[in-house]
């Protein structure tokens, strides 16, 4: 398992609430298998391309939600319960762009080791 912290941006996630340009921090956690590396050739002369890391989407938790123009943040531990529904809107936000986040973040992964 992986953990990965990150800050995105909510345009219009939390229209509903009056609220826009806001910001949350979010750990998101991700099973990574890595892939399987390319042999150029086996013993019969043919080869093998390899395959890539496969990343899995197990769990996301919002841990601080600010806005543009406010210094200030809400942190989950002063309002849980909100912070269960906020977990709720990102997730779905980040699972709709999913593909685009596990590139980036597996990118960033890799280069860690």
């Amino acid at each position: 398992m992986f953990t990965k912290s990150t800050r995105i941006n909510l345009p219009d996630t939390i229209e509903f609430m009056g609220l826009s340009e806001c910001w949350v921090d979010i750990d998101v956690e991700l099973s990574i298998t890595p892939g399987e590396p390319a042999v150029m050739y086996d013993s019969d002369m043919s080869g093998y391309p390899g395959s890539a890391d496969e990343v899995e989407f197990v769990s996301l938790k919002v841990t601080a939600f600010g806005h543009r123009d406010d210094p200030n943040c809400i942190l989950r531990d002063e309002h849980p319960d909100w912070f269960e529904k906020l977990d709720e809107l990102v997730e779905k936000r980040v699972l709709d762009g999913l593909d685009f986040h596990l590139d980036e973040w597996t990118e960033e992964i890799n280069d860690q080791f």
